[in-house]
């Protein structure tokens, strides 16, 4: 049960997000947004509300040793945070 409302919330949360690009896009301004599109509704969404304005995505992969290894060299990541992304 909590599982499904932290899910609702997140999604929500998410949707909310998006939406405020969306606004400020419609608005002129030129963003860059980091953003980690970890479900495809989420893209799905993206794409809708943004497919008015020139949107460049940038997709960052690499093998899970070197994502653990860079969230320790930073020190303001807690560490496991890139394997759940």
């Amino acid at each position: 049960m909590q599982n499904d409302v932290t899910e609702r919330s997140l999604n929500r949360a998410i949707s909310k997000f998006h939406r405020s690009i969306a606004e400020d896009s419609s608005r002129g301004h030129n963003l860059v947004v980091e953003h980690v599109l970890r479900k495809a509704s989420w893209s799905q969404e993206c794409g809708e509300l943004l497919s008015a304005y020139p949107v460049v995505l940038v997709g960052v992969h690499c093998p899970l040793d070197v994502l653990v290894e860079r969230e320790r060299k930073r020190g303001n990541r807690l560490v496991g945070t890139a394997a759940l992304q």
